[in-house]
């Protein structure tokens, strides 16, 4: 309305109490944060011996996503709770595998 400050104030402090500050502030929502891994961070570790082995394969359990960042040249088997479409393609090209990481059932509570 214009005017509502100037002219019309005595109109709009009787009628329209609830005029200023009608359309409030939403504050952005906050979006969840994972614990990140690099892929050039697991071939490290596999390249120092730090990951277990099983049938010839390292493996690694991440609670957290697994990004692309990076190059990886041993076959990794990676179980993590979600990862970038570009590590699993470099997973798969350096003969590696991700899968999904099954939840506790002490986290599930």
């Amino acid at each position: 309305m214009a005017g509502i400050c100037k002219h019309k104030w005595s109109w709009a402090a009787v009628n329209a109490k609830n005029y200023f500050g009608k359309f409030g502030f939403k504050r952005p929502v906050k979006k969840a944060k994972f614990p990140i891994v690099y892929l050039y961070e697991i071939s490290q570790k596999a390249a120092l011996n730090q990951l277990e082995k099983k049938e010839g394969r390292y493996h690694f359990e991440f609670d957290g996503k697994v990004l692309a960042t990076g190059a990886i040249t041993v076959p990794v088997l990676v179980k993590a709770m979600a990862w970038s479409k570009g590590a699993e393609e470099k997973l798969k090209q350096a003969g590696g595998e991700i899968s999904k990481l099954k939840e506790q059932a002490g986290k599930a509570a």
